[in-house]
C-alpha cells in the first residue's frame, strides 16, 4: 500500500509529529532481531554515559519542547 503524505507541505513541526506516530507504531511490532548491533552498542554508550554523570536524563515534554524551540528559531532566522 503506498500513502502519499505530502511531505513537501508539511511544516517541521508537522514532519516531527507524523515521526512520532509512524515510531509509536512500530515500536510497538519491533523485534529484536531485527534492530542492527550498532543500536545495542549506542545504548550502552549513553547508559555508560548516564552512569558516569556525563550526561542527563530529561522529561521527554522537556525534550520536545526543546527541539521544537530549536526549529522555530532556525524557521525564523
Amino acid at each position: 500500500m503506498k500513502t502519499d503524505l505530502h511531505i513537501e507541505k508539511m511544516t517541521v513541526a508537522e514532519k516531527v509529529d507524523a515521526m512520532e506516530v509512524l515510531w509509536a507504531d512500530l515500536s510497538k511490532n519491533l523485534e529484536s532481531d531485527i534492530l542492527p548491533d550498532w543500536h545495542g552498542r549506542i545504548l550502552s554508550e549513553r547508559c555508560r554515559s548516564l552512569e558516569t554523570g556525563d550526561d542527563e536524563v530529561i522529561d521527554w515534554i522537556d525534550a520536545k519542547k526543546q527541539i521544537r524551540e530549536k526549529i522555530d528559531a532556525r524557521q525564523n532566522s
